[in-house]
């Protein structure tokens, strides 16, 4: 019975250390995370190799063993500016948005958007949390219409009339750490890293 006892109370201790072992480790991606975020944020704001067709607003970031390490970006598209109306495009200038955004001009965004992705992730690799190698960084991209303010109603908000599904949407561009901890190490080059990227839009 004593013997017993003391095998219980050893697995005990031992589950206890592993389950706090673990507690520490999730905190700690956490944190790496968390900065890795904050980082990516700056960068995308102070980012010039290329005109930014989008607006950082905000960012969250989350992690979990399935999913692996995921960072989403609200961008909004860019404002259009004429100087005839003094200011942002107003109510009922929808159709100006529609032309502006053409497919070759969402092309350009979303390559744009990949360029300095794979930036981020060459100039700031050490930044990211150290999770396992066939785990994903995952980076969101949330494109939608910006809000449209009406001048004339002493800059009151207004939803956008016309919705338009090409130019509001999701991408997520994702390796595994595999992959990035290649790209550190110079053992691909950066076009063969762009060749890992998997790529999603909804």
């Amino acid at each position: 019975m004593v013997k017993n006892s003391k095998y219980l109370f050893t697995l005990l201790i031992s589950l206890t250390l592993v389950q706090w072992s673990v507690a520490q480790s999730q905190n700690t991606i956490k944190r790496d995370l968390e900065i890795c975020r904050i980082t990516l944020e700056n960068y995308l704001v102070q980012w010039d190799m290329a005109v930014m067709l989008n607006t950082i607003k905000e960012s969250k970031a989350n992690y979990s063993k399935a999913n692996g390490a995921t960072i989403t970006i609200l961008a909004p598209n860019a404002s259009i500016l004429i100087t005839s109306q003094r200011g942002n495009l107003h109510k009922g200038d929808e159709e100006i948005m529609n032309t502006f955004y053409s497919t070759e001009m969402i092309s350009l965004q979303r390559k744009h958007l990949k360029t300095v992705t794979m930036d981020f992730l060459e100039d700031f690799s050490s930044y990211l949390p150290k999770i396992g190698n066939e785990e994903l960084i995952r980076i969101e991209y949330i494109v939608t219409d910006a809000d449209v303010v009406d001048k004339f109603k002493d800059s009151s908000i207004l939803p956008s009339e016309v919705f338009q599904e090409a130019r509001n949407y999701k991408i997520t561009y994702s390796w595994s750490m595999k992959d990035i901890a290649d790209l550190a190490s110079k053992s691909i080059s950066k076009e063969q890293f762009g060749e890992r990227i998997q790529t999603e839009i909804e």
